[in-house]
């Protein structure tokens, strides 16, 4: 299978975003989400619109969280799977490191920039840590974004989003929104990728998002038909399903972590299906 990557302009996002205020029925106070949006859809500093062209109508994309970067001994033994797997890219969901310079430093020595494979950061809140956005930001670029594949049958979005404070925040909520009204129809499968969990799996202090959000995203992913929603955060592989989207929870990949693991999302013939391997 041969894959292409185009880098456009983040054009696409930019038109649909405006400024106006969420309704009155979600009320999120400003958040420092905010300003880190402002930052990643900077026209001058956004990431680049990624469109992977695949020749075929069949793909993989794998997904790892929660790595917490010390030891990397399990990430070492991921950049082996995807030699094996062959994705069209990698999404590392959050929680990459503890926040500080050193955890970065060593997160880059054991996972280079590789222009052979694609990989697409996410934010965590662990990664905001220590002031470390200003490392994420500098490294990774924007935490708020959205890339696309396009087969020989049709085109997937995938859309990337910043929950490391726990919220999306009033900027970047109205920006979703306004994604998946105008532009979700143009595209056959919808996959959006963020850190915090939005239900819980097990007892655990993690944070999830206030109620009057979580019952705003279920319905606008609900009405948009988004086909998936994936987290991480709470450490632990877990499945729920609300009307047309399946809520999926991976596992972390963390050195101590006994049932350490990733997720294999693929696509054949239009189908989205998923599988959770263990390392």
């Amino acid at each position: 299978m041969e894959l292409q990557l185009i880098k456009r302009p983040f054009f696409l996002a930019i038109m649909v975003f405006t400024l106006s205020a969420c309704s009155d029925e979600l009320l999120i106070v400003d958040d420092p989400v905010d300003e880190r949006f402002r930052e990643s859809t900077d026209t001058e500093k956004s990431l680049l619109l990624n469109e992977i062209r695949v020749e075929s109508d069949e793909y993989s994309i794998l997904t790892i969280a929660d790595i917490h970067v010390g030891t990397a001994n399990n990430l070492d033994h991921f950049l082996k799977v995807t030699q094996m797997e062959k994705p069209v890219a990698v999404v590392i969901d959050g929680d990459l490191t503890g926040g500080l310079h050193n955890d970065y430093d060593n997160f880059e020595k054991h996972f280079p920039q590789n222009d052979s494979l694609k990989t697409f950061y996410v934010v965590g809140n662990h990664d905001l840590w220590h002031d470390g956005w200003s490392e994420f930001y500098s490294r990774f670029g924007s935490s708020i974004y959205f890339f696309t594949v396009t087969t020989t049958a049709n085109t997937d979005l995938y859309i990337c989003l910043d929950t490391g404070s726990g919220t999306l925040g009033k900027l970047q909520t109205e920006w979703l929104r306004n994604i998946l009204e105008l532009n979700r129809p143009a595209f056959r499968r919808c996959v959006v990728i963020t850190h915090v969990n939005l239900f819980r799996s097990r007892k655990t202090e993690s944070t999830n998002p206030v109620v009057e959000e979580l019952a705003f995203l279920i319905d606008l992913f609900a009405e948009n038909k988004v086909d998936m929603v994936i987290t991480g955060h709470d450490h632990k592989s877990d499945v729920q399903m609300f009307g047309p989207t399946t809520y999926l929870q991976v596992d972390a990949l963390e050195d101590n972590y006994d049932s350490a693991g990733y997720l294999l999302i693929s696509v054949k013939n239009g189908t989205l299906d998923y599988r959770f391997k263990k390392i």
